[in-house]
């Protein structure tokens, strides 16, 4: 563990969750909001076309909203198609390989609450400040609740954009699972943010980057996919926040963790 230096579309589905005092086992709707679980729009560089889009639940154990249900997840800004879109494969990849287009449509982290034990829940609230229609993905964001109900939420935020001179540039050329290559002009340069509030989930501060050096997931050597994994984890103990990610800033797959201090300081 490293340190850090600070196919076929499918239906949205709901979010929804399962409760039970007496072995009985009763399941809510988290809200109307529908987001995919198995999520098209990928940060263009995963070597996947589709992503887990993992909820994530913690509960304020002390504090003005104890007993509080917290949930974390991410969404699509527009509707996508998860049938991707073939190209013209660059020179060099092999004629039989299949290529397909980058899709840069944006997508943003929110996070809702329940107070009655997941029988309601308050409208969904974005951990970051509003993403453009495309170059912006927010996904994985993963929440725990620290002392006095301390919200603390750490998720990815993926920059995606061509960076050299020329536009027309393939700047990013990914295999895929299957054999296929995913070939375009932009790049994915993903970092981990931190973002907190104060007053049980209703706002949340200016998010924090936790990781100090980009990582261009395009440039990274790796056999795996995902090449990037397929979730985050961080939690809270006492005054701090304890993230734990994917980084690639070295050239390969490594485990970077941080600690951020009270306040939204991060102390790596």
């Amino acid at each position: 563990m490293r340190r850090s230096q600070a196919s076929i579309p499918r239906s949205p589905t709901r979010q929804n969750i399962g409760s039970s005092k007496s072995g009985s086992l009763r399941t809510r709707r988290i809200s109307s909001r529908t987001t995919p679980i198995s999520q098209p729009g990928v940060p263009i560089t995963i070597a996947m076309n589709r992503i887990n889009n993992h909820p994530r639940i913690a509960v304020a154990s002390n504090g003005p909203q104890r007993g509080r249900v917290f949930l974390t997840y991410s969404s699509i800004v527009t509707p996508v198609s998860g049938v991707p879109v073939d190209v013209s494969c660059p020179p060099g990849v092999p004629a039989d390989r299949p290529c397909v287009a980058q899709n840069l449509t944006s997508s943003q982290a929110f996070l809702s609450y329940s107070d009655d034990r997941g029988a309601t829940w308050s409208t969904p609230v974005p951990l970051a400040p509003p993403v453009p229609p495309e170059g912006v993905k927010r996904i994985w964001p993963t929440v725990s609740v620290g002392p006095g109900g301390i919200v603390e939420v750490v998720y990815y935020e993926s920059l995606e954009a061509g960076i050299t001179p020329d536009p027309s540039d393939i700047e990013c050329n990914q295999t895929l699972q299957g054999n296929v290559r995913r070939a375009g002009e932009a790049v994915s340069l993903v970092d981990t943010y931190w973002a907190r509030s104060g007053d049980g989930g209703a706002t949340f501060n200016t998010p924090v980057r936790v990781s100090q050096v980009s990582t261009n997931w395009c440039g990274v050597v790796s056999n795996i996919i995902p090449n990037m994994g397929d979730y985050i984890f961080s939690t809270s103990i006492g005054n701090r926040v304890l993230p734990v990610w994917a980084d690639g800033r070295d050239g390969v797959p490594d485990t970077f963790y941080a600690r951020g201090l009270g306040a939204g300081k991060s102390g790596q």
